[in-house]
C-alpha cells in the first residue's frame, strides 16, 4: 500500500483548520443505482432538490420520488480528503490534504409526498362553479382585486407551487390531477367537488346528445363548448382543461371521455351532499346517482368507485337496509397519529380491507413493507370468529 502524508489546507480558517464545511449525504440503494446508471449511459445525474418552507422539516426530492432527511451522528469522525495541487514539474500528487472532519451524515429515507399544501394554497381562489356569471377572465380580475385589498397573492403558478409543495414532480401531478386541479391562463384552478359535480353531470348530458355512439364514442367538442359558454357563463378554457381531465380531445376537436372517472367524481359529489346525522339507505343513493348520470350510464355506477369515500353501515332498525354515510379521505389528517386517531373515533373496530384505502398517503405508493410497518405502529390485530379485526392499540 502507497503510503500517503495528511496535510491541513494551508489556505484553511486557522482557526478550526478547515476549509469549509461539507456535509455527507447517505444515498439510498435506488438511488445509488439510478445515478450509477446514468453515469454509465453517458447521462445526466439524478436531480436531487431540497424543499421545504423555513417552518417545513426538509425532505429531498427527485423527479418521482420524496426522501426525508435526517441528521444521523456516527460513533467515528470521517475525514474529508482531497489530493494536493502539484507543484511545478511534480509527476505524482503526493499528499492528500485535509478537506473537512464529519462527525454526522445525512440519512435520506423514501417517505409518502406532502401534498396537502395543494388544497390550502389553491382552495381560496378555487373556481365559483356554473352559473356564478364569472367566467375564468372576471374571476381572475375579481382574485387580483383580492390581492390589492389583502396583500396576499390568491394564484399560483405550476413553477410557483412546485417551489412550496413538498414532492417530486410526478408526485405533484397526481396530487393535483386527484384534487380536480386544472390550469387556466397560466394558473392553477381548483375545482371543488359540488360544483364540478353540476359540470359534469352536464358535459355527460351535452355528449350523450351530440355523440353518434353515446356509450363508446367520440363528440364534437364546439356544440359542447359552446352550450356551457352561452346557457351556463362557463369559461370555454375551463370546459376544455376539464374534457382534458375526463378524457381527451381527439384531433383537438372531438371529445372522447373517461366515462368511468366521470360517474365515479359524481358519485363522490352527490356522497357529499348526504348527510351524516341521517344517512340514506345504499339502495336510494345508487338510484339517485344512476339518476344523476342518465339511464345510458346506469350500468356503470359501482360502490368500488367510491372506495375512500364512504363507510357502510347497518341500519339501526332490525332487518332494515344498510346506509351509506360520507367519509372522505381528503377529510382526514395527513399526520399517521391523527389519523389512526379519527379512524378509530369513527369506528372502534375496522375490516383490513375496509381501513386499507383511508391509509393512503401516509406511506410511499406501493411500499408494502413501509404500510406494515405503519399499521404495526398503531394498530393491534385481532382473530375472532367472524375473522380478522384491526383494533386501535393503546
Amino acid at each position: 500500500m502507497h503510503p500517503y502524508a495528511i496535510r491541513y489546507d494551508p489556505t484553511a480558517d486557522p482557526t478550526t483548520g478547515h476549509t469549509a464545511a461539507l456535509k455527507l449525504i447517505q444515498l439510498t440503494p435506488d438511488l445509488a443505482r439510478a445515478i450509477e446508471q446514468a453515469e454509465r449511459a453517458g447521462k445526466p445525474g439524478v436531480r436531487l432538490t431540497i424543499k421545504g418552507t423555513r417552518a417545513d422539516d426538509a425532505v429531498v426530492c427527485t423527479d418521482a420520488q420524496t426522501y426525508t432527511l435526517r441528521t444521523i451522528t456516527v460513533s467515528n469522525a470521517m475525514l474529508c480528503l482531497r489530493p494536493r495541487e502539484p507543484r511545478v514539474r511534480e509527476t505524482t500528487l503526493g499528499d492528500l490534504v485535509l478537506q473537512d472532519t464529519c462527525h454526522e451524515i445525512l440519512e435520506l429515507t423514501p417517505t409518502a409526498p406532502r401534498v396537502a399544501r395543494i388544497d390550502k394554497l389553491l382552495k381560496p381562489s378555487a373556481w365559483r362553479g356554473m352559473g356564478a356569471g364569472t367566467g375564468a377572465g372576471k374571476q381572475r380580475r375579481e382574485d387580483e382585486q383580492g390581492d390589492e385589498r389583502t396583500g396576499k397573492r390568491k394564484r399560483y403558478t405550476r413553477d410557483q407551487l412546485q417551489s412550496v409543495v413538498q414532492a417530486s414532480d410526478a408526485e405533484l401531478e397526481v396530487g393535483l390531477r386527484e384534487r380536480n386541479v386544472i390550469t387556466v391562463d397560466d394558473h392553477l384552478l381548483y375545482l371543488p367537488t359540488r360544483p364540478l359535480t353540476d359540470l359534469l353531470t352536464t358535459l355527460l348530458s351535452l355528449f350523450t346528445i351530440h355523440a353518434s355512439l353515446p356509450t363508446n364514442g367520440t363528440a364534437p367538442a364546439e356544440p359542447i363548448l359552446a352550450a356551457l359558454e352561452q346557457e351556463y357563463a362557463v369559461d370555454r378554457e375551463v370546459t376544455t382543461e376539464v374534457m382534458r381531465l375526463y378524457g381527451s380531445l381527439v384531433g383537438g376537436d372531438q371529445w372522447e371521455p373517461d366515462v368511468q372517472a366521470i360517474v365515479a367524481q359524481v358519485g363522490k359529489g352527490l356522497l357529499e351532499l348526504e348527510s351524516t346525522i341521517d344517512p340514506p339507505t345504499v339502495d336510494a343513493f345508487m338510484d339517485k346517482w344512476r339518476t344523476a348520470i342518465g339511464t345510458s350510464y346506469g350500468d356503470t355506477i359501482s360502490l368500488k368507485l367510491l372506495s375512500g369515500n364512504h363507510l357502510l353501515t347497518p341500519s339501526p332498525l332490525p332487518h332494515h337496509p344498510t346506509l351509506i354515510t360520507p367519509f372522505p379521505l381528503s377529510h382526514l389528517p395527513t399526520d399517521p397519529a391523527a389519523r389512526f386517531a379519527d379512524l378509530f373515533l369513527a369506528r372502534t373496530r375496522w375490516a383490513p380491507d375496509e381501513m386499507e384505502p383511508f391509509l393512503k398517503g401516509l406511506t410511499p405508493e406501493g411500499d408494502r413493507k413501509a404500510a406494515e410497518r405503519l399499521v404495526g405502529k398503531f394498530v393491534r390485530s385481532v382473530r375472532e370468529r367472524d375473522g380478522v379485526w384491526w383494533y386501535a392499540r393503546r
